[in-house]
């Protein structure tokens, strides 16, 4: 009895047997759901190749499927396929180990390669004059992934980029937005990758837009972490169409550093969950508030397109 898991799907399995001729096994009780998570993180892939796949995404384990497992799968006869997939899995499937099943006329090859899990190993640097950079390798928090961080700010007319690499929560990955308020322009996209050290893809930049969407925010920026008023305006464009209050705290072994705005910005924003990001010696930590029309108010940790901004004024 056994099961495992990834980020596509589950599979649960149990075998009984008896041992006269053309007897009837008992149907095989199927296995406990749990859904508790029990601190493992697996990488987790799925391939249409019996050699392997290269891991995607990562999941986090549940239950007693307490061991990163590599299922490798081929299938000949008069139904021939394969496959392979990575995921959680209980220690029973590991002992399972190699084994070939015959199936009507078919012969069913599968194996299974387990390994405990463990947390990540990521390059960890910035630059603000091109997209890429090397640095040290940290070890990640459980959970979080190797991930580039790519943005472009406008403030008083001149462009700077700021590309980040990082352990990133898997939220992250694949986000893409933007916000601007009277003052300045972010835009801010992601990518990662899920082994030791690994090199995500460059993070595209997203389309920029000066087409009025209707929406009017407030304009504001100061010092504080308390937040900021003011009565000017911004009119958004594109699909920045939720207002925004930011309030940022950046943490280092020499000083600190806060900030808060108002201004425009991407639904995706809002819809990311609460994360601190650790950068070079310093923690980055925000909240904000996104309001639009009917919307209801979000509160979220840590916007990444103001991490850049935050780091250009820390480390200018």
């Amino acid at each position: 009895m056994g099961s495992m898991s990834n980020s596509q799907g589950r599979i649960w399995a149990s075998v009984s047997c008896c041992d006269t001729d053309n007897c009837t096994p008992a149907i095989p009780p199927g296995p406990a759901v749990n859904t508790t998570t029990n601190g493992v993180v697996c990488p987790s892939c799925i391939s249409a190749d019996s050699s392997g796949c290269s891991p995607t995404d990562i999941v986090t384990c549940i239950g007693n499927e307490d061991t990163c497992v590599l299922e490798r799968v081929k299938i000949t006869g008069s139904n021939s396929a394969a496959f392979s997939t990575r995921g959680c899995a209980t220690k029973s499937l590991c002992n399972v180990g190699s084994q070939v099943i015959g199936v009507s006329d078919s012969a069913v090859e599968f194996s299974f390669a387990c390994s405990p899990g463990n947390t990540l190993s990521c390059t960890q640097c910035m630059s603000k004059t091109s997209s890429s950079c090397t640095g040290s390798s940290i070890t990640c928090a459980s959970g979080f992934t190797c991930g580039s961080i790519y943005t472009q700010v406008i403030i008083g007319g001149v462009l700077t980029p700021v590309f980040i690499r990082t352990c990133l929560s898997p939220d992250y990955c694949g986000f893409m937005g933007s916000l601007s308020n009277s003052q300045r322009r972010i835009w801010a996209s992601m990518t990662c990758c899920y082994t030791d050290n690994c090199t995500p893809t460059i993070p595209p930049v997203p389309a920029a837009s000066s087409t009025p969407n209707g929406v009017v925010c407030s304009s504001c920026i100061s010092d504080g972490y308390s937040g900021c008023t003011s009565s000017d305006t911004v009119t958004c464009t594109g699909d920045e169409d939720t207002c925004v209050l930011e309030t940022a705290k950046i943490t280092g072994p020499y000083r600190n550093t806060f900030f808060s705005a108002r201004g425009c910005s991407t639904k995706s924003l809002c819809n990311l969950g609460s994360q601190v990001i650790p950068v070079l010696d310093t923690s980055l930590k925000l909240d904000f508030a996104c309001t639009g029309g009917t919307q209801s108010v979000h509160k979220v940790v840590l916007t990444p397109t103001i991490v850049c901004l935050l780091l250009l004024k820390f480390f200018h």
